[in-house]
């Protein structure tokens, strides 16, 4: 039984949408293996797929500054009101 045509638009909803993409790979992996056995041709995986989890040294290091911008404003966040409690008890 065929499906209907799916009118293509973008996708509002984040959840749905990468479920959708991860619909659409899968789906477009599934043809990539079938022509590959077909035509008797190796082929790869997508590059984006195999890199995905790679991180570059800079991509790291400004991954550790953003942590530790994070844990400096909680801090000073909770010192603040520290504060404030000492003062309150003075």
């Amino acid at each position: 039984m065929a499906r209907k045509k799916v009118k293509l638009q973008w996708i509002v909803d984040i959840v749905a949408r990468k479920a959708t993409y991860k619909k659409k790979v899968k789906g477009l992996m599934k043809n990539v293996r079938d022509l590959s056995i077909l035509s008797g041709v190796d082929a790869s995986r997508l590059e984006n797929d195999q890199t995905k989890k790679v991180m570059n040294q800079e991509n790291f290091t400004w991954q550790r500054i953003f942590k530790a911008r994070d844990e400096v404003v909680k801090q000073q966040m909770k010192n603040r009101k520290k504060e404030i409690e000492n003062l309150r008890i003075q």
